[in-house]
């Protein structure tokens, strides 16, 4: 048998037979049905399990469907550093092209400013011509091999004489610094 001081004069006795709420001064004994018997007079009342408490109707929804919102907000907010790229319109990959020729940039999740804005997910175009990409961060040269449209074009003419080239796309701030490999893209073109 156990007893527990509950709230205020209250006790909780706990016997094989189950549990009771006993009102007044706290009694005990070896038998149950001993101590039932010396309650009786004072008020015993067998304890019934209380009832959970109900969640508002708004929140069982949201509970039930909160993987699905979670999920749904994690693609949001991933969504745009997974749609952050650039490509070349024209030419494509492999073409063989006749010089001069139109180069097309198109990027996606960032947009196209002027140098000289420094506004998050914002960039210019780079054009490099048989160079790599440049690393994050890193300041884009400005010579022959490095072409910059820093007044916010998306396409131009280059004249090349005859041979294959490495053609690379790189997208950087407005302080022409390299958004790295991630905002690049390199085609091979061949020039009749």
């Amino acid at each position: 048998m156990r007893l527990t001081t509950d709230y205020g004069k209250a006790f909780r006795v706990g016997c094989a037979q189950g549990k009771y709420l006993v009102s007044g001064r706290k009694r005990s004994s070896n038998n149950c049905d001993r101590l039932r018997d010396k309650l009786l007079p004072i008020r015993v009342v067998k304890m019934k399990p209380r009832p959970l408490k109900k969640e508002p109707l708004m929140t069982r929804p949201v509970k039930k469907f909160a993987p699905f919102f979670a999920l749904a907000s994690l693609a949001f907010v991933c969504q745009s550093a997974w749609a952050q790229s650039v490509d070349f319109s024209e030419p494509k990959n492999g073409d063989v092209v006749s010089s001069p020729f139109k180069v097309a940039f198109k990027v996606s999740g960032m947009t196209v400013a002027p140098a000289g804005n420094m506004t998050k997910d914002t960039g210019h175009h780079h054009l490099l011509i048989n160079a790599s990409a440049i690393p994050e961060g890193a300041s884009i040269p400005a010579d022959e091999a490095h072409q910059h449209f820093g007044k916010g074009q998306t396409e131009t003419q280059v004249s090349l004489p005859p041979g294959r080239y490495k053609l690379s796309m790189q997208f950087g701030n407005g302080a022409h610094q390299s958004y790295g490999e991630k905002m690049s893209k390199t085609i091979e073109v061949t020039v009749k």
